[in-house]
């Protein structure tokens, strides 16, 4: 993936979506379903190919990404996340 990406060890975590202006995260593929059903999100799709374990377009809500970050946080490995560019995880607040 390109751009600034969150990441638990070499796992990815979480990015911005810059062209959605929206918060992209790695979760189980149930709550990525439930969360599009619900229409709290949208599939994530890169160069046209659908990621079944990614939830997109997540309209800026404090409180529901930190509890989505926690969500992917465990799936992906547990730990902190760390970044593999020079962004702020304070950043947004």
């Amino acid at each position: 993936m390109n751009g600034p990406c969150l990441r638990v060890g070499k796992e990815f975590l979480a990015l911005v979506n810059h062209k959605h202006s929206g918060l992209v995260v790695k979760l189980p593929r149930t709550r990525v379903a439930e969360l599009i059903a619900s229409g709290v999100g949208c599939s994530f799709a890169s160069a046209g190919r659908p990621f079944k374990e990614w939830v997109s377009e997540l309209k800026p809500d404090r409180r529901l990404w930190q509890a989505l970050l926690r969500e992917g946080i465990d799936f992906v490995g547990g730990g902190e996340p760390t970044s593999n560019d020079k962004i702020s995880q304070q950043e947004g607040r």
